[in-house]
């Protein structure tokens, strides 16, 4: 699924050029299109979103059912964009053993100074492990919406994004969530 029709493009000419022939590519919102697939089940899902979002496709996903049993859910760019509810839920130490999930440091392709962090799910049941978010989370999610709004509207400069990486990562830290340690 892709709402901007130029990536769309884009991913499309990406898999005819990589002869992925069984991979359907959808343009639109993920609230419009998931339920069309309700008779189906993913074995692995890849998202791209902005942080406020990761949370509500998570429901949307499981809601309909659609990812089969030990589903592989990939979320990128996770820190920069401020996906606290997202990591809360899939990531948080404290959760019922639902998901199992690396957290892992990568760098952003474009600038290689950039961390940023990606989450890999595998999802073990499907219930949607609803339980008290901190209210640090809960704010940082309501910052990330802020925040999305701001980059698509008017835009964020580097440092924008830097200010918001390193609070997130604060945030997240203070309740205990944080990636893996690479060894270089």
């Amino acid at each position: 699924l892709e709402l901007d029709v130029v990536l769309a493009a884009v991913a499309r000419v990406m898999l005819a050029f990589a002869g992925l022939q069984r991979v359907q590519l959808c343009t639109g919102h993920t609230r419009q299109l998931l339920p069309d697939f309700a008779k189906q089940s993913f074995g692995a899902v890849f998202m791209d979103l902005w942080g406020s979002q990761y949370t509500e496709a998570l429901s949307l996903l499981q809601r309909h059912h659609l990812l089969a049993p030990h589903a592989l859910l990939c979320a990128d760019n996770v820190l920069r964009t401020a996906a606290g509810e997202f990591l809360w839920r899939v990531v948080n130490p404290k959760a019922p053993p639902g998901f199992r999930t690396l957290l892992l440091p990568v760098t952003e392709v474009v600038n290689q100074d950039e961390e940023d962090w990606m989450s890999v799910t595998v999802i073990h049941r499907g219930d949607s492990n609803v339980f008290e978010v901190p209210p640090a989370v809960r704010e940082l999610q309501g910052n990330s919406e802020r925040w999305r709004q701001r980059a698509t509207n008017v835009g964020m400069d580097p440092e924008e994004f830097e200010d918001v990486a390193q609070h997130t990562k604060a945030v997240l830290r203070s309740v205990g969530i944080e990636p893996v340690e690479l060894k270089k």
